[in-house]
């Protein structure tokens, strides 16, 4: 495939990478565990998490790779 974009003019990169949590989020988190941490099993049988929050439990090691032409530049 390389060899057909090349001459196309097209530059190949990764899209940057970003933090999935942000430093305030993960401060929130710390807090909220704290604050529940000394409950004791009994307690914690009998929570519903029922949060509408998706998560990934294993990384997508999936690599992306974006081609655009080098005139156009990188925007956010």
């Amino acid at each position: 495939m390389l060899r057909e974009v090349t001459p196309l003019n097209f530059k190949t990169c990764r899209p940057a990478r970003k933090s999935k949590l942000t430093p305030a989020m993960k401060a929130k988190r710390l807090n909220w565990a704290k604050q529940w941490r000394d409950k004791d099993v009994d307690f914690w049988r009998s929570v519903c998490f029922s949060d509408e929050s998706t998560f990934e439990i294993l990384q997508n090691k999936a690599q992306f790779v974006r081609r655009r032409r080098l005139t156009v530049l990188f925007r956010l």
